[in-house]
């Protein structure tokens, strides 16, 4: 069974979920005992936390094995998924996670996002053609700040060349159920 729908459901419910601030913890008492559970601890930025929670409530029966595949550094949970079974693809699906790795003048650095893929489209212009996925992000806002307040719905243009900003690493397509 397509586990893309039940994971959209479950994100798009944490739609408007906020932190207290500085990633100090959460104004929905429920909502931050499920972070807490996944790993989340007070200072840390939140996005791998908010993915797995997600997949977590969609994958009972993997629980065990999402516990040692996400990783508070979303870096961390792209070559961990990379490097199991899962499928890691340059080409966005819904319910996919999308990772992106900072970059600061052309050189990576540890830091990066994690959102959870609701749509994606091609745009074209003349002969260029641009990628765009809409996300569900958790440390986010209106404005796709990785470094954000709340669980927010972002529109981005998928960038595989950026030199000082996030370069998309790639895509974890989820299983079936």
């Amino acid at each position: 069974m397509n586990a893309a729908p039940q994971i959209l459901k479950t994100a798009t419910y944490y739609l408007g979920f906020r932190e207290i601030g500085n990633n100090e913890g959460f104004e929905d008492a429920i909502f931050e005992k499920y972070m807490r559970d996944r790993g989340f601890e007070t200072g840390l930025a939140w996005c791998s936390f908010f993915a797995e929670l997600v997949y977590w409530g969609t994958y009972i029966k993997r629980q065990k094995e999402l516990d040692k595949l996400f990783n508070g550094s979303a870096v961390q949970t792209f070559h961990n998924f990379k490097n199991s079974d899962w499928n890691v693809s340059g080409v966005p699906a819904p319910g996919s996670l999308a990772v992106w790795q900072k970059y600061q003048d052309g050189v990576s650095r540890w830091q990066g996002h994690i959102a959870i893929v609701e749509s994606s489209k091609i745009i074209m212009k003349g002969v260029e053609s641009k990628g765009v996925i809409t996300t569900i992000d958790g440390n986010s806002n209106e404005d796709g700040s990785r470094n954000g307040y709340m669980v927010a719905r972002v529109t981005r243009v998928l960038n595989w060349e950026e030199n000082n900003g996030l370069r998309i690493l790639g895509f974890i397509i989820p299983k079936e159920l």
